[in-house]
């Protein structure tokens, strides 16, 4: 196990040197995230879901962390790779 959450458990895990399972988006970026937005704008307009302003005003304040710290990740974990 790497990551989990109360909800699901099995955010992400390793099998292994090489294999590697995510239910999470390592990647996403703000421009992504917007895409999110708009592909699910249907979701966001129910009256339990957070404001799509306030959505895009986080994405905006962690874009550059969220970028340094996805490009990290995989950079971290690609460089770990064994090939036999």
């Amino acid at each position: 196990p790497l990551a989990s959450t109360a909800d699901c458990p099995h955010q992400g895990f390793a099998l292994g040197p090489n294999i590697l399972g995510l239910q999470f988006h390592p990647e996403v970026t703000a421009r992504g995230l917007e895409s999110w937005y708009v592909g699910h704008y249907r979701a966001l307009s129910d009256d339990n879901a957070p404001e799509v302003a306030q959505l895009r005003a986080d994405a905006a304040r962690h874009a550059a962390a969220l970028r340094e710290r996805g490009t990290r990740f995989f950079t971290e974990w690609l460089a770990k790779l064994r090939f036999e």
